[in-house]
């Protein structure tokens, strides 16, 4: 015969529960400060960034450079700067959604059990909703690319420059090869025709352009979808540091 559980038995399993549903909330809310305040990891999935990130490669993404969100309640906090060229930012592809108050919740959770591996958010029409990319172009510039290098001319300035000289940055770039007699004029080719940036526009692009899908693809995205910046990359230990 099936022993019926006690009035105390019952009250403990009860604590239990409770105890574990408020130790998730405290863990996801402590997760959603610090990823929103400091930094939050991030794991690379594409090639698009290579050879400087590789999939497979795991990075804190500081959310203090930009200014963090934290997803349940919709706040967006102020940043400790603006983005600048050169920087790898996370960004938020434009066509995406953000999830109702409920679906953020369960979204953070996945989120940080699958160290930013899985997400509601997920892929639309195949490709991530969010990705790492070069910022290229800040507000008001104007740019195009030939041979696979962008050329920009700052507000004001005369001249066209690269990209490495306008950032001050060295960066290697990727050595995928678009198609066979593929057209300069299709997306992810070696040249882009000349674009000038709107006052909130930011121009986004893989390192490995023929392997990647950007702004040339999507078009410039707003300062809201830009999410944090690359600080390091901690996995593998080989190549621990600044990408």
């Amino acid at each position: 015969m099936r022993r019926r559980s006690s009035y105390s038995e019952q009250r403990e399993r009860r604590r239990r529960v409770i105890n574990a549903i408020g130790l998730t909330f405290i863990l996801l809310l402590a997760y959603e400060l610090v990823s929103a305040l400091l930094v939050a990891p991030y794991g690379v999935a594409s090639r698009s960034m290579s050879p400087g990130l590789e999939p497979g490669d795991l990075v804190l993404v500081s959310s203090l450079a930009y200014g963090g969100r934290i997803e349940p309640f919709g706040i967006r906090l102020p940043g400790a700067r603006e983005p600048e060229r050169g920087d790898i930012a996370l960004v938020e592809a434009p066509w995406s959604e953000r999830p109702g108050a409920a679906l953020s919740v369960i979204d953070s959770l996945l989120r940080l059990v699958t160290f930013q591996r899985v997400s509601l958010g997920g892929r639309s029409a195949g490709v991530a909703d969010r990705a790492l990319k070069r910022v290229v172009g800040l507000p008001g510039d104007r740019l195009f690319a030939k041979d696979g290098v962008f050329y920009v001319k700052v507000p004001g300035a005369a001249h066209y420059l690269t990209e490495f000289e306008v950032s001050g940055r060295i960066y290697e770039l990727g050595a995928t090869a678009a198609p066979e007699l593929w057209a300069d004029e299709l997306p992810l080719s070696s040249t882009y025709q000349e674009i000038a940036l709107g006052p909130d526009e930011y121009f986004l692009v893989g390192d490995d352009r023929a392997a990647s899908a950007d702004s040339r693809v999507w078009g410039p995205v707003g300062r809201e979808r830009l999410l944090g910046r690359v600080a390091f990359r901690y996995w593998p230990f080989d190549r621990f540091g600044r990408p």
